[in-house]
């Protein structure tokens, strides 16, 4: 297994001179009411590896396809009551291979959603600025907004760095 000092150095997604130089997002956190549930979906739905190193925590990995790709990891752990529940703009993305996928994954999820812990399951449609994506979103038992979309063209994608702030495009300010 390779170590941090085996990751590619890239120079792009960097902004010029940070006050620290990070070498990648390593992890996020989350709660959960319900950490059987939790950990049922994101196995068989998202395909995370987990473990569970305590009572009432829960460690998630995902390694994406991608060439060059590494761990992405969420720290769960387990809460009678969420204190703070996420809200629909504030959610995890996960990316699929085509909206036939997509289309597939809602089907699966809306299907079995007493099985996985959800609370709701939206359809899937056009998402985001000019809609660009397609995709749809879906709650769970702890009041985690997930977003499953179409892989997007990561060039389109990568282009709104290029169009730089909106400020700086003559856009007024409020």
């Amino acid at each position: 297994m390779a170590g941090l000092a085996d990751l590619p150095d890239k120079d792009w997604g960097k902004a010029d001179d940070p006050v620290i130089r990070p070498v990648l997002l390593s992890r996020g956190t989350l709660e959960s009411v319900d950490l059987q549930k939790t950990r049922v979906m994101c196995e068989e739905v998202l395909g995370f590896e987990c473990v569970e190193p305590s009572p009432g925590r829960m460690i998630m990995r995902h390694r994406s396809d991608a060439p060059g790709s590494i761990y992405w990891v969420l720290d769960v752990r387990e809460v009678p009551e969420v204190r703070t529940p996420q809200h629909l703009t504030n959610h995890w993305g996960i990316w699929l291979k085509g909206r036939e996928a997509v289309d597939r994954a809602c089907k699966l999820l809306d299907d079995n959603k007493e099985r996985y812990g959800l609370l709701r399951v939206q359809y899937p449609r056009p998402t985001h600025e000019g809609a660009r994506d397609y995709s749809f979103y879906f709650e769970d038992i702890s009041h985690v907004w997930w977003e499953i979309a179409e892989y997007p063209d990561e060039e389109a994608f990568m282009d709104l760095f290029g169009h730089g702030d909106w400020d700086e495009q003559g856009g007024d300010q409020a």
